[in-house]
């Protein structure tokens, strides 16, 4: 989350990144509630003070106007925290401008996607004749959007998944099994809230939504907590059931184990002093290249346009 104190000493800078990220939050308006919010709230503190040396009589008007007040405080907090949360990430310098995946730029290209001398198969026609992916199945249990994988299926997917955890951990990430069910709070903490809550599966009268990305929990574990700085950096990495509704059209077309309402992910997750950030974000960048290296899948690096 954006600190307020960069709005209000740079208005015009968060215009601008307000615009390119298609924020519609009202600068202006917003510190204007964050103001009257402030000199509210400093009023009720004076009027605290002035109670405690007035009269019985002026005492008890002092007491209404302070619950009065604290009713508007109340309601200008609210708005604003709304209004605080639509606030977009700050761009790192270099983010290219764009509207598509064509807008991207790409930074660099390794290995050679392979030619065949026939039509290949789809991943979901190999799967079926190799017996290692059942998605009618997986319908049938529990909906489109779901599937087993069998045998060499589950397998396969297990080694992959654990080549990549002994990637991370020989990187110093600690191994985690996090909570795949949070609460509202934390998918708020970690912006993904009010952002599509729709997206997540929600439990039945109860605060808790099942996670898109073990990121959520991960992100959450030093909730309301200080970290000491001289144990920075901090590295976690997961791998976890992940759910997603997949609500909307994007990716509607889609065919078998693509966009799909259940999968599994490994995360990479880094605390560190933010002048740092890029320094390990190249890290976590150059974990998935060594894992596409080993897997030898031909990839590239694209900067992702705004």
């Amino acid at each position: 989350m954006i600190d307020i104190n960069f709005i209000k000493q740079n208005p015009d800078e968060a215009k601008k990144l307000f615009a390119k990220r298609s924020c519609k939050v009202d600068v202006d308006e917003f510190l204007s509630i964050n103001n009257e919010f402030n000199t509210k709230k400093a009023l009720i503190d004076k009027l605290k003070f002035d109670q405690k040396n007035s009269s019985i009589e002026r005492a008890k008007e002092i007491k209404k106007e302070i619950l009065n007040l604290k009713q508007v405080v109340s309601e200008l907090e609210e708005k604003r925290n709304r209004m605080w949360l639509l606030f977009p990430n700050i761009l790192a310098e270099g983010t290219p401008e764009g509207d598509s995946d064509e807008d991207n730029v790409e930074i660099k290209r390794c290995g050679q996607i392979p030619v065949f001398n026939f039509n290949p198969k789809a991943h979901d026609e190999l799967g079926k004749n190799l017996k290692i992916l059942d998605l009618e199945r997986g319908a049938k249990v529990s909906g489109s959007g779901f599937y087993y994988l069998v045998g060499d299926g589950a397998e396969l997917s297990h080694a992959v998944y654990e080549v990549a955890r002994k990637i991370l951990k020989e990187d110093g990430f600690k191994f985690v099994i996090p909570p795949v069910l949070a609460s509202q709070r934390t998918f708020l903490g970690t912006g993904y809230f009010p952002f599509e809550p729709e997206g997540n599966y929600k439990i039945e009268n109860q605060n808790l939504y099942a996670i898109g990305t073990s990121e959520q929990t991960l992100l959450a574990f030093h909730d309301n907590e200080i970290i000491d700085y001289d144990e920075l950096p901090i590295k976690y990495s997961a791998y976890t059931p992940c759910f997603r509704t997949e609500a909307g059209s994007y990716g509607k077309n889609s065919k078998g184990a693509f966009r799909v309402h259940q999968f599994h992910k490994m995360e990479q997750i880094i605390f560190c002093d933010p002048k740092d950030s890029e320094k390990y974000h190249e890290m976590c960048l150059s974990n998935i290249e060594k894992l596409l290296s080993i897997l030898e899948i031909p990839y590239h690096v694209v900067r992702v346009c705004v």
